[in-house]
């Protein structure tokens, strides 16, 4: 028995290993960084360790599965229903209404 728990906790601690070097190999590739300098930077995962897991989890397939995940579950939250039907959108969120092309304001 205690074998047992020995080899789920050894489990979970590689999948949590996994998981942050999975995050590190995503955050050196959204920064630019690189693997080399990631590994020697962050000091956690060699940058074999990181090659590794970037090629079998960091691919363009995967960052589009990511990311339709995410947009699902963003619509999925109530406040997105404020906005419209998701047709038009705001960086800033304040809907400014924009002057049709060659109107110019005259300040009396």
């Amino acid at each position: 028995m205690e074998a047992v728990l020995i080899d789920a906790a050894l489990i979970m601690f590689d999948k949590m290993l996994d998981a942050r070097a999975l995050m590190t190999a995503v955050l050196a590739d959204a920064t630019n960084l690189g693997l080399t300098r990631m590994a020697r930077s962050s000091g956690a995962f060699s940058h074999s360790r990181l090659l590794w897991v970037a090629e079998w989890h960091v691919r363009d397939e995967t960052y589009q599965a990511v990311l339709a995940c995410l947009v699902d579950a963003i619509h999925g939250q109530p406040f997105t229903r404020i906005g419209g039907d998701g047709d038009t959108s705001s960086p800033d969120g304040q809907f400014s209404h924009v002057a049709p092309l060659g109107w110019e304001h005259k300040v009396t």
